[in-house]
């Protein structure tokens, strides 16, 4: 994302030619419902504008680029942003600072529904058991994704309006760490209140060259 000459209070001016020039930026985003994809959950459209649109008004790459001063810019340096359709994160969310991850909420219907398993067979999540021959699922373990409802023959399973999980903290390296899950969505502009005040902080209160990730987890202990 590019930004203006500008920069916020606070963000000391830096007499740099490359200030605005390598990306401090990844926004990676999976090819969702635009490309075609079956099993695409959210409209990643305007997630990922509402995504666009405060990068470039909080002058994120900008400021960024400025803490490094003239040092070289390094992989760990650039702040990665994921953001995907659905569960199976093809746009690498686990591995990202900041991730969106496209999810759904299973109900069902008992009065419909014979017992058969088909839905518990067919969890990737293994998130559903069957009780008293009724399945049960449990929240801690779903991801959100269609496969129980497309399983269920008797089509007694419902979904919810598709959500987001707000995942933190991905990385590799030399110490590697999946994100975590902090909260769930329904709106873009939700998205972009949290995340963006996680940024804020790191960009306010982490020393230059830090990686977004490491220092996130450091203050959680």
């Amino acid at each position: 994302m590019r930004a203006s000459p500008a920069h916020p209070p606070g963000t000391p001016p830096a007499d740099l030619a490359g200030a605005s020039g390598e990306e401090m930026v990844i926004l990676e985003v999976c090819r969702g419902r635009e490309g075609g994809c079956p099993n695409a959950l959210l409209d990643t459209g305007p997630w990922r504008a509402a995504l666009a649109e405060w990068l470039e008004r909080d002058q994120v790459h900008l400021r960024l680029r400025r803490r490094l001063g003239r040092r070289p810019v390094l992989y760990h340096h650039k702040l990665r942003i994921a953001l995907a359709g659905c569960p199976n994160g093809c746009s690498r969310p686990q591995i990202a600072d900041l991730a969106l991850v496209g999810t759904v909420r299973p109900a069902l219907e008992p009065g419909d529904c014979l017992g058969c398993g088909e839905c518990v067979e067919s969890c990737p999540d293994r998130a559903i058991t069957l009780e008293d021959e009724l399945p049960r699922f449990q929240d801690q373990l779903c991801l959100g994704c269609l496969s129980c409802q497309q399983a269920c023959p008797q089509e007694c399973i419902s979904l919810s309006p598709p959500a987001a999980r707000l995942l933190v903290a991905g990385k590799l390296g030399r110490h590697p760490h999946l994100a975590r899950e902090v909260a769930r969505v329904e709106r873009p502009e939700q998205a972009v209140e949290l995340m963006a005040a996680e940024v804020e902080r790191y960009l306010r209160h982490s020393r230059p060259g830090t990686r977004f990730a490491a220092w996130w987890l450091a203050q959680r202990g």
